[in-house]
């Protein structure tokens, strides 16, 4: 029995950067941006993953978007969560009720789905989702 391969590519954060030897004198106002400071608080625990499917698009999370999620960041109320769920890696956020854990999608297409919290595991919190190019 083959394994079903993943959509899911996990990219490590690169903290080597080096400036660009082109340079852009006259063009930039400020000083340079290091985006791995910017937007990465945990380096060592931060990934960076491309979105494949668009289940979170009323969410604002289209396909071919990158986010980037740090495995070491609480989960707040409404966080996104990158999660394995019943062996299958899914993007949602979720939600204690009354009723127990939910898995909510994109809000206005699917109801919520019951969830044992033995059948969850969070990989990390979306910390920033990155727009697919133009």
């Amino acid at each position: 029995m083959s394994k079903k391969q993943s959509p899911f590519i996990f990219y490590p954060i690169a903290t080597n950067t080096k400036p660009s030897p082109y340079p852009v004198n006259g063009v930039c106002m400020g000083q340079p941006i290091d985006l791995n400071k910017e937007f990465i608080e945990h380096p060592g625990t931060t990934f960076l993953h491309h979105v494949v499917g668009d289940s979170m698009i009323n969410e604002g999370v289209e396909d071919g978007d990158v986010l980037i999620v740090d495995r070491s960041a609480k989960p707040k109320k409404e966080s996104l969560l990158l999660c394995i769920c019943k062996g299958e890696y899914v993007l949602k956020r979720i939600a204690q009720t009354d009723n127990g854990l939910q898995l909510v999608s994109d809000k206005s297409q699917t109801q919520p789905v019951a969830i044992a919290a033995d059948d969850m595991r969070v990989l990390g919190v979306v910390t920033c989702i990155i727009k697919k190019k133009f």
